[in-house]
């Protein structure tokens, strides 16, 4: 996924949404961000 396309172009925004959802649970956060490092 090149920084540049349509998915990152969906992507982004659906991870920055549930990073902001989970807002409440910093251990969660982390989870999510590491998750989504390794699926892009």
């Amino acid at each position: 996924m090149l920084f540049n396309s349509f998915e990152f172009l969906i992507f982004l925004p659906c991870v920055f949404a549930a990073y902001w959802a989970l807002s409440r649970h910093l251990r969660l956060q982390n989870l999510l961000v590491l998750a989504m490092s390794y699926l892009f």
